[in-house]
């Protein structure tokens, strides 16, 4: 009787995990077209759209609370004490009459709502499920990839090139920076630099001959294609820093002594790249075009990116202790307390953070983020040393740019990128190393 309530309380506990699982990929699925329900499908319904993964993040954290099944506990534990900071900062500026109390709570969200996500994934997901979830996303890029291109060939005014509301659609020289299936330019760029180390990875990963490697090849030529039409700078560097990584990695396998293997994967991308150049020169020499007016008005795109990080000693000394607002400098809490998305702070991640948490929290925050990178870093080189699993390593090309000084906190659709990118990070590390060929 006791081993037949065994059986039965440990079937029941593998359905609620396997219930929580179809959440996450869910997520997934909802960060990458939640922006095409609220311009195409919804647009009337933008603004509740916006918020359409939380209901499902909510249960997904009921589900692992119930089972007590988190990851990595000392240091969610240090993401949840500054969670806690957070919270009571923002309440104490809401009774200072700093900010309204919607803007408060919207700011925690971007904050601390997604934080213990990645935790989750890494208790949860078996390594089967995540070679799922890496095929869905490979099987779904390909279509996604090329209706980038297909927007970098319409009119600016075109149907599937338009954002949410009036507001006027980027452009680079004369072609439109594309949305694909996202409200804004930002959304489109995370997808691709995330997507892109997905495909390299699943590339060198996955067997000669599988249906994940197929899907790898024509996975790397549409975004590939898509991201040198896509009008981003940040998106080239992008790709330019996959690149890089997908040929040193491919040089430290086989003991460090790969040389010929580093060389064709050189001249496959040099290939790629030279293609590329020939079938969208005049994409090519827009997005040339946009480096140079970009960086007369901006600097250069290194110095803008580094901006953050070097000049934080001078964020930390301009800032107040208790900050101005946690969420003020958001373009949703300017929204919701001004009733207008002009941003009221700096755009620079760091120095937003400060501004709105204070020198004390905002540096904690900050820091946290370092310790984040440093663990995700970590876990990719061990997975790559003693499993030969390339994955987690090509992901450090999208993480380590996003928790530096990606917008996490500033956009929606980059917050959803980062934390399910990191969780996907963690998942991949456990991949068996059989899986490679």
């Amino acid at each position: 009787m006791n081993d037949a309530l065994s059986l039965a309380l440990g079937r029941q506990i593998e359905l609620q995990r396997q219930s929580l699982v179809r959440l996450i990929f869910l997520l997934y699925i909802l960060l990458i077209f939640e922006g095409a329900l609220r311009k195409w499908v919804a647009p009337g319904l933008s603004n509740p759209l916006l918020f359409i993964r939380d209901p499902f993040l909510l249960m997904i954290y009921f589900k692992a609370l119930q089972q007590n099944r988190m990851a990595m506990r000392n240091l969610l534990d240090y993401g949840l004490l500054i969670s806690i900071g957070l919270i009571a900062l923002a309440m104490l500026q809401v009774m200072m009459g700093d900010i309204p109390l919607v803007v408060a709570g919207y700011g925690l969200r971007n904050y601390i709502l997604y934080l213990p996500l990645p935790f989750v994934m890494y208790a949860n997901m078996a390594p089967l499920e995540t070679i799922r979830l890496i095929r869905l996303l490979l099987t779904l890029s390909i279509p996604l990839g090329a209706l980038g291109v297909i927007q970098s060939y319409l009119p600016v005014d075109h149907f599937l090139n338009q954002g949410i509301g009036e507001g006027d659609v980027f452009t680079a020289g004369n072609q439109v920076r594309t949305y694909g299936t996202f409200s804004f330019t930002a959304g489109h760029g995370n997808y691709l630099t995330m997507m892109m180390p997905i495909a390299a990875g699943a590339f060198l990963f996955f067997a000669a001959g599988s249906r994940e490697r197929h899907l790898a090849v024509l996975s790397i030529l549409s975004l590939s294609c898509a991201a040198v039409t896509s009008g981003s700078r940040g998106v080239i560097v992008g790709l330019v820093i996959t690149a890089a990584l997908f040929i040193l990695i491919v040089a430290l396998t086989g003991g460090g002594r790969n040389i010929l293997g580093a060389v064709m994967a050189t001249l496959m991308v040099a290939m790629l790249a030279t293609v590329s150049y020939f079938a969208f020169s005049e994409q090519f020499e827009n997005i040339t075009a946009r480096f140079q007016a970009a960086d007369e008005v901006e600097g250069s795109i290194v110095d803008r990116a580094l901006t953050p990080l070097t000049k934080l000693g001078d964020a930390i000394g301009d800032g107040s202790l208790l900050g101005v607002g946690v969420g003020k400098g958001t373009g949703g809490g300017s929204y919701l307390g001004t009733g207008s998305q002009e941003l009221v702070l700096s755009e620079e991640e760091t120095f937003r953070i400060i501004q709105e948490c204070g020198a004390l929290l905002g540096v904690l925050y900050v820091l946290y983020r370092f310790l984040l990178l440093f663990a995700a870093v970590r876990i990719a080189m061990f997975s790559l040393k003693f499993a030969g699993n390339p994955i987690p390593a090509l992901l450090i090309a999208f993480m380590a740019p996003s928790l530096l000084v990606g917008q996490i906190t500033l956009n929606n659709t980059s917050n959803g990128f980062n934390w399910l990118g990191l969780g996907l990070l963690f998942c991949a590390s456990q991949l068996p190393a059989q899986q490679r060929g």
